[in-house]
């Protein structure tokens, strides 16, 4: 196996100055130099070549990425070491904590550094994203044109399939670790919201804690929490009118005695028509979405998919 088979990794003079990446990075362009360095054909070649594949994987495996700068270079290195194969499980792992740790979800981020994590975050959509893409583009159609012709099996096909679930997978993760990282401003919302989406990402097991984040964006974008009664008595759009309706069963509902079953039951049925009629309606502002999520989740229970479908939708539409 000659050392030229891999290319040349990027230069790490951007990379971060914490010293164990420095370290490791260092000692993997030292080895990988030195079977660069080596003439084709050399009978230690493959011992070279092993040298700095262990001290890859030691870099990629156990030492964070302190930046963003380093996680693509790690990308990087991904992209040479497993084309044409399956990223490795360790090696996927190893992205998955190097980014939960940029986006803030390894350790409490401060207020000032949202911008900044959500900038991370960003990037590693985008770069899963490319990298998925690549891959369908390539291997996946390349495969399926392969089978076309005859020239594949159902076998082959199905390799390839299980590789490009590796690719889906990881950008989905990114797209969960997106969605739960505080936006700065209604774009970053709005591409949240348009990702999580189009990736069905409130849809998966932390579908509600994902709504919840975009709760808490929106309240704190508005400068300050906002109450579904707010300006509702004030109006009379068919929303305002849903939303005041709603509010008033649900305290009739909630601030009732009844003594029996008969007695809660009407007071159940007209709570759930207020409900139902807000869900259907849709909100036109920003404000308005908000109100309708807080009002639905006074009781901090579980939405209905069907409501869920509807908030995403209404948010993805207001913000553009």
């Amino acid at each position: 196996m000659a050392a030229t088979n891999l290319p040349h990794t990027p230069s790490a003079s951007n990379t971060s100055p914490d010293r164990k990446w420095e370290a490791a990075l260092g000692r993997y362009q030292r080895l990988r130099a030195r079977a660069d360095r080596a003439p084709e054909g050399a009978p230690d070649i493959d011992a070279l070549v092993e040298d700095y594949h262990i001290a890859m994987d030691h870099l990629v495996e156990n030492v964070r990425a302190p930046d963003g700068d380093a996680l693509i270079f790690k990308f990087d290195l991904a992209k040479e070491r497993w084309e044409g194969f399956d990223l490795h499980d360790d090696w996927y792992e190893a992205f998955k904590k190097d980014v939960r740790y940029l986006c803030g979800h390894a350790e409490p981020v401060k207020h000032s550094d949202q911008d900044a994590t959500w900038k991370l975050a960003v990037l590693a959509e985008k770069q899963a994203r490319t990298l998925m893409e690549r891959f369908r583009s390539k291997e996946l159609a390349q495969i399926y044109t392969a089978y076309d012709q005859g020239t594949a099996t159902y076998k082959e096909v199905r390799q390839v399939e299980d590789e490009w679930d590796a690719f889906t997978d990881a950008h989905s993760t990114a797209v969960d670790l997106l969605t739960l990282t505080p936006a700065p401003d209604l774009q970053a919302v709005a591409l949240k919201v348009r990702l999580a989406y189009d990736d069905d990402a409130y849809h998966r097991d932390d579908g509600y804690t994902k709504l919840q984040v975009l709760q808490s964006d929106l309240d704190r974008l508005a400068a300050a929490p906002v109450s579904p009664s707010a300006s509702a008595a004030a109006s009379c759009t068919p929303f305002d009118v849903a939303l005041r309706n709603y509010l008033a069963e649900y305290h009739a509902y909630n601030n009732a005695s009844p003594q029996t079953a008969e007695e809660e039951e009407p007071l159940a049925k007209a709570f759930d028509r207020a409900e139902r009629a807000l869900d259907r309606e849709p909100p036109q502002t920003a404000e308005d979405f908000v109100r309708k999520y807080v009002a639905l989740h006074m009781d901090g229970g579980n939405l209905r998919r069907e409501t869920v479908e509807r908030l995403v939708e209404d948010g993805r539409r207001i913000v553009g």
